[in-house]
C-alpha cells in the first residue's frame, strides 16, 4: 500500500510548532527579564540595556550549572549614589551550583578556595577597540556564597578585589581614563561607592579610614591676556566679562592628587602624593581656592603636593 503525504497540512504543522517554539522562547525571555527588573528595582536601581543583557545572559549561564532563579541574588550600587559606574553582584549558595561550572574556559567552580579572589575574562561582556576584547569580572568565595563580581559598561571591567576585614571588600572597577572603587558588606551585600582613585587601602581600621591615590579633578578656570595674532588667537577661549579687558577666560587643566575618605566616601582631607608622582607643590588654602575640591580646612598652612 502507497503512503500519500499531503504537502500542506504537515507545512501547516511544522508553522504551528515553529510558532510554538518561538512564543515559547519569548515569553521565557520576557519573563526573566521581568525576574531582573523586579530584583534590581528592589534596590531602587534601573539596568541601561547593556546591563539588563549581561545580566540576562549571566543567569542563563548560571541557570545551566544546576541553579533556580530563586537561588541568584543580584546587588548593586543604589542608582542614586555619585558613583561614575555601576557594579553588579551575583551572590549565589555555594553548595547549589555545580562545582564543574565554568565560569571562564580557564575557571571552574571548584577552583575557588574561600576568600581567595580570582579575577577572570567575562564570557559575556566585552569591549571593542581594534578587536573585541574581552573585559575582566571577579569571584570570590565566603563561606558557603559565591560573589561574582561584573562591571558591563566599563572598559575594563573589575580589575581588584581586596579584602579589608572579616565582612568588607573594596571593588576596583576600571575604564581607558579612571578607576572607581566601592565598598561591599558579605554580611548585608551594601554596596557603597567610595571614591574614584587608583590605590585605595585602610589607615585607620576601626574608624574605617581609608587612603586614596589618584583621585582627578581640574583647576578652576582662570583670566589670561589675549594675544592677537593675525588670524590666530591665543589662547582660544570665548569672551568674558568676569576678566579684566584684554584678558579671557581659561578652562583649568586636571591634576591628580591623594585624600583621606571615610566609609561613606566623604572627604576628610587631602595629603602629598608620593614623592616620585611629585608635579607641583601648593599651600593647601591656595591649592583649594585654584581648584574644584570642595573641603573645609582642617590645616590651611600645609603644603600639598599634586600629580
Amino acid at each position: 500500500m502507497r503512503t500519500t503525504w499531503n504537502l500542506s497540512g504537515n507545512k501547516t504543522k511544522l508553522t504551528f510548532l515553529l510558532s510554538l517554539v518561538v512564543i515559547f522562547l519569548l515569553v521565557g525571555k520576557y519573563y526573566l527579564k521581568n525576574e531582573v527588573q523586579v530584583k534590581t528595582k528592589s534596590e531602587s536601581n534601573t539596568l541601561s540595556d547593556v546591563e539588563e543583557e549581561s545580566t540576562l545572559a549571566h543567569i542563563n549561564h548560571l541557570q545551566k550549572c544546576g541553579l533556580e532563579k530563586e537561588d541568584i541574588d543580584i546587588k548593586s550600587n543604589p542608582a542614586e549614589d555619585s558613583s561614575p559606574i555601576s557594579i553588579i553582584v551575583y551572590v549565589i549558595k555555594s553548595e547549589s551550583i555545580d562545582v564543574n561550572c565554568e565560569l571562564s574556559p580557564k575557571l571552574k567552580v571548584s577552583q575557588i578556595a574561600n576568600k581567595t579572589p580570582v579575577i577572570f575574562d567575562s564570557l559575556y561582556d566585552s569591549v571593542e577597540y581594534e578587536t573585541v576584547q574581552a573585559i575582566k569580572e571577579a569571584v570570590l568565595k565566603v563561606k558557603d556564597r559565591i560573589l561574582i563580581f561584573t562591571a558591563p559598561e566599563s572598559d575594563s571591567g573589575v580589575i581588584e578585589i581586596n579584602l579589608i576585614s572579616n565582612n568588607l571588600i573594596n571593588a576596583r572597577v576600571a575604564t581607558n581614563t579612571y578607576s572607581a572603587n566601592y565598598l561591599v558588606s558579605t554580611e548585608s551585600m551594601k554596596i557603597n561607592y567610595l571614591s574614584m582613585g587608583d590605590n585605595l587601602h585602610v589607615v585607620d581600621q576601626d574608624k574605617l579610614i581609608f587612603k586614596v591615590s589618584g583621585r582627578k579633578t581640574y583647576f578652576k578656570e582662570y583670566c589670561k591676556e589675549w594675544i592677537d595674532q593675525g588670524d590666530i588667537k591665543y589662547p582660544a577661549a570665548p569672551e568674558n566679562t568676569e576678566c579684566p579687558q584684554g584678558q579671557r577666560k581659561i578652562p583649568g587643566g586636571p591634576f591628580w592628587y591623594d585624600a583621606l575618605i571615610d566609609k561613606n566616601g566623604k572627604l576628610i582631607d587631602i595629603v602629598s602624593v608620593d614623592k616620585k608622582r611629585i608635579s607641583k607643590c601648593y599651600p593647601k588654602i591656595e591649592l583649594l581656592n585654584k581648584s574644584y575640591i570642595d573641603l573645609e580646612l582642617p590645616n590651611p598652612t600645609e603644603k600639598i603636593c599634586i600629580e
